[in-house]
């Protein structure tokens, strides 16, 4: 199975397609992971330019599913609005495209976390990142992302 994994933050998006089991997946290379939202550009514009480019990530690279760490609040007790335009960007290239979408909470994903030795017998850097730390770190949450997709 082959999923893209998509962590919107307020200043960028990242994703990361993962294929195989959740006990045996692998990262698959892509030429870009993160789109940066550049400041002063018409917001509408640049929602439009990702949705072409989510659909053509999905169609390009043979994805069966999409899964977005879905927008938590800040510590300011608000949740970025471009951060939630990014996840329903997604989620409509997903339809458009006839796969299925799952939106999980960053909760799950740090429960889930938590299981990954037990599920594929080591650390997600030895698994995924050939025993690197990730780098940048929120690269790790859009891997886990994508792996929490697999059967």
């Amino acid at each position: 199975m082959r999923i893209l994994g998509v962590t919107p933050t307020s200043n960028d998006v990242s994703w990361a397609i993962v294929e195989g089991t959740k006990s045996s997946p692998v990262v698959v290379p892509l030429d870009s992971t993160k789109q940066k939202f550049p400041a002063g550009k018409n917001e509408s514009g640049l929602l439009h330019d990702l949705y072409r480019f989510a659909l053509s990530l999905l169609q390009d690279k043979e994805v069966e599913k999409i899964v977005i760490l879905q927008a938590g609040t800040s510590q300011y007790g608000k949740t970025s609005s471009i951060r939630v335009k990014t996840e329903a960007v997604f989620q409509i290239a997903a339809v458009e495209s006839n796969k299925p979408v799952e939106v999980i909470h960053p909760n799950t994903l740090k429960a889930q976390i938590k299981k990954f030795e037990s599920i594929a017998d080591d650390t997600p850097e030895a698994v995924l990142n050939a025993g690197n730390k990730f780098k940048p770190k929120p690269w790790k949450d859009t891997v886990l992302t994508a792996w929490m997709g697999l059967d």
